[in-house]
């Protein structure tokens, strides 16, 4: 878990816009499709210099970015705190498995009981066009981008110093 690309501190960032977290889109890929919250393109949903890919990480960062929440914490080392953070607006869970190509590059899944038929409002994209579609039936569940955040127990005291001196 040592290796990866650092994207420097996280610093707080506004509330992200509700086109970010409030849509699923299908997208089609050969074969079959997967369910993805918040648009496949969006770099305004994520913090700076992020790029959708499971081996980037801010750090320092104590917490998650705001609308993400932590699906999974590892340590990296004796010293080093590992959060994989997720969507808040479903419940994700950290992506374990690479079956599918898409897998390996998104790290949340929300897992779907597959006893029941789910109906998913989908802005399905396929061949450059994008249409608004109501389907019931999908198994399996919906992915999200995950952003990894890192941090060491001293970079929290260092944090609380500079707290205290504003």
């Amino acid at each position: 878990m040592g290796a990866g690309q650092n994207l420097g501190p996280l610093t707080t960032a506004a509330p992200l816009s509700s086109t970010c977290f409030n849509q699923i889109y299908k997208i089609n890929t050969s074969p079959g499709y997967y369910l993805i919250q918040g648009p496949p393109e969006g770099a305004s949903c994520y913090p700076s210099a992020y790029a959708g890919v499971i081996s980037q990480y801010y750090s320092p960062a104590a917490s998650c970015p705001f609308g993400f929440t932590p699906a999974c914490t590892s340590t990296n080392g004796a010293s080093e705190t590992v959060y994989t953070c997720c969507p808040t607006q479903f419940d994700y869970i950290c992506q374990t498995t690479s079956f599918y190509q898409w897998e390996s590059t998104l790290g949340c899944v929300t897992p779907v009981d597959f006893s029941l038929t789910t109906t998913w409002t989908v802005l399905n994209v396929e061949n450059g066009k994008t249409v608004a579609t109501t389907s019931s039936g999908y198994q399996g569940g919906a992915n999200a981008f995950s952003i990894q955040v890192r941090f060491q127990s001293s970079d929290l005291v260092i944090s609380e110093k500079a707290s205290i001196s504003l």
